[in-house]
């Protein structure tokens, strides 16, 4: 019952998985109102993801097609944390498999 009266409507709740440390990202967050913190949040992950694809070579019409994909949008609405997940992961593989233009190639951005 306590789950449900917190979550602001009744038997519908949003478990935090996330590790403790990801709390330490989100502490800057809290001087904000609830949605400029998520439109904060927002603007601070596509802006790293864009960044990383854009070191990775992908164009403008590529990273568009990427933020708005059905997976994309469900980020946005939701506030999830896969555009700052992702970012890492594409600046890895720039690392590993090269320089610039070496995934946007591959994947046709």
């Amino acid at each position: 019952m306590p789950r449900s009266l917190l979550s602001g409507r009744p038997g519908r709740h949003f478990p935090f998985y996330y590790p403790p440390a990801f709390l330490l990202a989100c502490l800057p967050l809290s001087a904000l109102s609830l949605f400029g913190a998520y439109l904060a949040w927002l603007a601070a992950t596509v802006a790293l993801l864009v960044a990383a694809l854009r070191q990775a070579g992908a164009g403008w019409a590529g990273l568009a097609v990427l933020v708005l994909s059905p997976a994309g949008i469900l980020t946005i609405t939701t506030g999830q944390n896969a555009f700052l997940t992702t970012a890492p992961f594409v600046l890895a593989g720039v690392s590993l498999f090269g320089g610039r233009g070496s995934w946007g190639s591959a994947s046709g951005c």
